[in-house]
């Protein structure tokens, strides 16, 4: 791909949440969040969030997808997931875990992002 911008420093995250933790959000984001907010860098995160939520093309929503998009949108992050392909696949089941979400001063510059129809086997 090529682009003819210059944008600065991005920070980029890779977060995974455990979908046998209490919490869902881990205090490191929440932190790096408000960092690049008040420093006006942009934030690119990558998420396994094992978390359910139709914002991202899972077909429902559970109580952690309703905690993490609540966490989005007060945190002017933006999920530019588009479609519904999904990146969680078993047997018996197909769903959307894997978000990317990046900050409203990014939003802009992305475009067609989009999930490969290429089985990566990223999990174990």
């Amino acid at each position: 791909m090529e682009t003819n911008w210059a944008i600065g420093r991005v920070v980029f995250a890779s977060v995974y949440m455990p979908s046998d933790s209490a919490e869902i959000l881990d205090g490191n984001l929440i932190e790096l969040q408000k960092y690049c907010e008040s420093s006006y860098i942009p934030l690119i995160v990558g998420t396994d969030c094992n978390a359910h939520s139709q914002l991202w093309g899972s077909s429902d929503t559970n109580e952690r997808g309703v905690k993490l998009m609540d966490f989005i949108m007060r945190s002017n992050l933006n999920v530019i997931n588009q479609g519904h392909e999904p990146t969680f696949v078993i047997a018996n089941r197909q769903e959307v875990l894997d978000i990317t979400s990046v900050s409203d001063n990014l939003l802009d510059r992305i475009t067609y992002w989009r999930v490969e129809d290429e089985v990566s086997y990223s999990d174990p």
